[in-house]
């Protein structure tokens, strides 16, 4: 129906139709004064008794008006044919504010759910509303929105679609309506800019193609569940079979022979207790066994790490345990210093503003330096509230300004602290998008960055390295680096509209049932397993070594 802008009093029109009514005005207002001369509704003629029969139904158009005035007004009635979808047709449509749109579609006997996919090549803000089929459709958007299920959509959307949702007669209607500004569908920041305009039939048509596909072949899901298992089989079986081909040598010890490892083992933590001497090692650098004041707890500890980000501190911790066995944390520290990470993550995850990333970037630089000075000095400096008073005690009792006196610690400790650094300040300034994703990166490249060093000492010390432990840690650098790159692929986003985030989605890539998300879950158990068993290896080529033969580093 159409309407001459120029003309003062809008026109009131009223159907009357078989199990409702409704209404609209021209011109076509909009809350944001976007105005439209034109305007057209699709009638929904069916009821209970004639919804299935060929039949003749009766419409009541009303048409009103408060200027006293004849108005020019046109009125086309239309006979709508491609009103069905069926599954695999792609139906390519228009709609605009204005000018709603709905498609009907039935469920066959052997299709018990489908999966809609709308796609566009625009990015117009649009509800998408999967509905019962009943009579008047709710095709305006504040009252399309509170029946079924419906979408915000930019560009894509898409819905899962059950039969049993619609237990009456097996059919929904699927409609779209274009909004009137793109607010629902942008991002906070960009919400700002948009203003009321009282413009006059603006062109927000939108282009947009609906496919409806069948459900998935389930004989297909079970190959790729079955052929994921086999794979994890292969990986771990040839794993274990290579460790157990190659005991180390404490399986070669007979049951007699337990308690004189005891006895070899109990004068060993003696030694490092008591034996303060300092020793050369090959590259004549002086390393004193420390002592600390607090008791080292030699039960295993059985942990159920959740965050890959808690994995990487215990794993820096179980390699520095390598060499400083008696300098260790206690487990309720380590847990505690867990407990304050998945805090400070929660805190990150609902209040992503600057205030945060300031605060978490100083603390970031107040604990690297802390770390620093406990790592540096050996357990001398206590972490509490006041170590940067002991920390300054120590620095002037070996001189602010003379040469280091534990030099490769210091080689670690500086690059170390200047990545640490570069991270904290790219978190300020930058405000990555995901904080957890932030940490985890951060967490990952301290492990990475310790454990370069940890392998460049051994190789200045001349330690031999078995094949095995070289083999399980190629295979956690490849499988590490293949994960991460799935894992940094974004395909949505807590952080934005549904609208954007759903523009992000991708289809699955890996035997059609594995997203790049599932990827990563794949590649990082494997890179996970092969970590643990690099950590277990690590260290098998000096076993028969002394602690006292051993570099503290």
């Amino acid at each position: 129906m159409t309407y001459k802008i120029e003309q003062e009093a809008p026109l009131l029109i009223v159907i009357r139709q078989i199990r409702g009514v409704i209404s609209w005005t021209l011109p076509y207002t909009f809350s944001n004064g976007m105005i439209y001369s034109s305007a057209s509704r699709i009638l929904c003629l069916q009821n209970e008794i004639n919804r299935t029969h060929s039949h003749m139904s009766r419409v009541f158009i009303e048409i009103s008006t408060s200027n006293v005035d004849l108005i020019d007004y046109s009125l086309q009635l239309e006979n709508i044919t491609e009103f069905l979808l069926e599954t695999g047709i792609s139906r390519q449509f228009f709609v605009s504010p204005a000018m709603p749109i709905y498609y009907k579609f039935t469920f066959p006997s052997n299709i018990e759910n489908v999966f809609i996919d709308v796609r566009s090549t625009d990015q117009l803000c649009t509800i998408v509303s999967v509905q019962s089929f009943d009579c008047p459709v709710y095709d305006v958007s504040e009252i399309g929105m509170r029946q079924g299920h419906y979408q915000t959509m930019a560009s894509i959307a898409s819905f899962n679609v059950y039969a049993s949702e619609f237990p009456k007669r097996n059919t929904f209607l699927l409609v779209f309506l274009v909004q009137s500004t793109d607010a629902d569908c942008l991002n906070d920041q960009e919400q700002t800019i948009i203003q009321p305009a009282g413009i006059v039939d603006v062109q927000r048509q939108k282009n947009a193609t609906v496919t409806l596909h069948p459900p998935a072949n389930y004989n297909f899901l079970y190959i790729a569940i079955f052929s994921t298992i086999g794979l994890f089989v292969i990986i771990y079986f040839i794993a274990f079979t290579i460790m157990c081909k190659h005991p180390d040598i404490y399986d070669h010890l007979g049951p007699d022979q337990l308690s004189l490892l005891e006895t070899i083992a109990e004068r060993d933590i003696a030694e490092r207790h008591y034996d303060e001497r300092g020793y050369q090692t090959l590259e004549g650098e002086e390393n004193v066994v420390s002592t600390s004041e607090d008791d080292i707890e030699q039960s295993g500890r059985a942990i159920e790490v959740i965050e890959t980000s808690h994995v990487t501190v215990l794993n820096i911790i179980k390699i520095y345990q390598t060499r400083h066995p008696d300098i260790n944390p206690r487990s309720a520290g380590s847990f505690s210093f867990l407990a304050v990470i998945i805090l400070i993550t929660v805190i990150g995850v609902y209040y992503d503003e600057q205030w945060f990333w300031i605060t978490y970037a100083t603390i970031h630089i107040l604990a690297c330096l802390a770390f620093t000075g406990k790592i540096y000095y050996m357990g001398r400096l206590k972490v509490t509230f006041r170590v940067h008073i002991h920390l300054y005690r120590l620095v002037k009792e070996n001189g602010f300004f003379s040469r280091p006196r534990y030099l490769n610690r210091m080689m670690i400790l500086i690059p170390a602290n200047c990545i640490n650094i570069a991270f904290a300040l790219y978190g300020a300034i930058i405000q990555p998008e995901s904080f957890p994703n932030h940490l985890l990166f951060v967490f990952l490249g301290n492990l990475a960055i310790y454990l370069l060093y940890y392998i460049l000492m051994k190789i200045i010390h001349r330690e031999h390295c078995t094949r095995f432990s070289i083999l399980f840690l190629l295979s956690a650098i490849l499988c590490w680096s293949s994960s991460l790159y799935f894992f940094y692929q974004i395909v949505k986003s807590y952080e934005v509209q549904p609208a954007i985030s759903r523009m992000r989605n991708r289809p699955c890539i890996l035997l059609n049932t594995y997203d790049v998300h599932d990827i990563w879950h794949i590649l990082s158990s494997f890179s996970l397993f092969f970590s643990f068993l690099t950590l277990l290896t690590l260290d098998d080529g000096i076993r028969k070594k002394k602690r006292k033969e051993l570099a503290a580093f």
